[in-house]
């Protein structure tokens, strides 16, 4: 799964550049000067070619420490499943606590403008919750070994509920990749149907996409986007990551042209200390896609513009550990892959797969409950565990 996502984000490109050519990134310097480099190129090919090798040949799973069991107690999948239904609802109840629930009937309104400034701070927590709705419903869709009519209903509901209130095409994409993982797991998405299950989600997520970029955002996909690039630039900066893991590599080679970060280490302290507010703090961090959106864009120093572009783990380890992190970055996601499936749970190796595809996809403050969830089972199905009977 991973491999296939880092092949979408990543290796397509490289295929769309012979066969459609590559973008031009006129209003944006720092992709521009990144993508005419031929250097930069050579080593992003490598990294890029190098990766799914490495993550082949140290992917497979194991127990982290020798002699320790591999099961673990039942009653942490009991209390897990019956969270999961109080979780699963969770989004609607937070949305009718908000300063303007009836806002909500409308969809994507934090994109809209449909939130008062009070009610934009609250959506966070229904974007919150509205995530882990989506993998609790998830969770229940795995565990079940019959599905009812009435379950069906039940999760779709949840599901679609979540959607809707969330507003961004990213819980779309988890919600589908979810569902399958857990039908594959359950052995229904097996040989041609799973073929024919992914192409279909392929299709349905591209579908989506381009139905909100113009229904959302306004955008003309068969024309001009906003800023005055062509539809074909425009889907490269959205749905590929290429173009960022080129401007990180170019950063450390020509630094003189290029500067993400201010030090080494700066987006990872952000991490470390997210839960201090701001205003205690007017010197944090700010996180990863902050700093280099500003590069992107040729703007110095770098500064906070209400939006930002999305980044990936690849590229930002480097941007922080330097040319080690060309090893440490695709290392990490070899040992969360490895640690996450050594746990014999569905609903454990259901998490870890989304976790290392959100790694490839989005920066880690975007997924940080995920991130924190995957800790706390993983904890209780180590602490918690039964030795095997041999």
């Amino acid at each position: 799964m991973v491999i296939a996502a880092h092949f979408v984000l990543c290796g397509l490109p490289l295929l769309l550049d012979v066969l459609v050519g590559p973008p031009d990134y006129l209003k944006l310097r720092g992709f521009f000067l990144s993508e005419s480099d031929p250097v930069t190129f050579l080593i992003f090919a490598a990294y890029v070619a190098v990766c799914p090798v490495f993550w082949f040949a140290l992917g497979c799973p194991c127990n982290p420490a020798r002699g320790r069991p591999s099961s673990f107690d039942p009653r942490v999948r009991r209390i897990v499943r019956v969270l999961s239904y109080p979780t699963a609802i969770s989004p609607g109840l937070v949305a009718l606590l908000a300063p303007s629930p009836d806002a909500y009937l409308g969809y994507a309104v934090p994109i809209t403008g449909a939130l008062s400034l009070d009610a934009i701070d609250w959506h966070h927590w229904v974007a919150t919750f509205s995530v882990l709705a989506v993998v609790a419903s998830a969770f229940l869709l795995s565990e079940y070994r019959v599905l009812t009519a009435a379950r069906v209903a039940f999760l779709t509901a949840t599901m679609t509920a979540s959607c809707w209130l969330n507003g961004k095409r990213v819980i779309v994409a988890i919600a589908l990749s979810l569902v399958g993982y857990a039908l594959w797991s359950q052995g229904v998405f097996r040989g041609r149907r799973l073929q024919v299950a992914l192409a279909l989600g392929a299709l349905a997520l591209l579908t989506f996409s381009l139905s909100y970029q113009h229904s959302v955002r306004h955008a003309d996909v068969l024309g001009d986007w906003s800023g005055g690039q062509t539809a074909y630039d425009g889907t490269r900066v959205d749905f590929f990551r290429d173009d960022r893991i080129r401007l990180t590599l170019f950063s450390e080679l020509h630094p003189d042209q290029m500067q993400i970060l201010d030090h080494r280490g700066q987006s990872f302290l952000f991490y470390l200390t997210f839960p201090v507010p701001r205003d205690a703090w007017p010197a944090k961090p700010w996180p990863y896609a902050t700093y280099f959106t500003s590069a992107a864009l040729g703007l110095y120093p770098a500064r906070p513009l209400g939006w930002g572009m999305t980044t990936s783990w690849l590229e930002e380890v480097v941007a922080n550990c330097g040319w080690f992190g060309l090893l440490l970055a695709p290392m990490t996601l070899v040992a969360l892959c490895r640690f996450g499936d050594a746990i014999p749970w569905t609903a454990m190796r259901m998490l870890t797969a989304l976790l290392a595809v959100l790694l490839l996809t989005v920066e880690p403050i975007a997924f940080m409950p995920l991130f924190l969830l995957w800790i706390a089972l993983y904890a209780a199905a180590r602490f918690l565990a039964v030795p095997q009977v041999p």
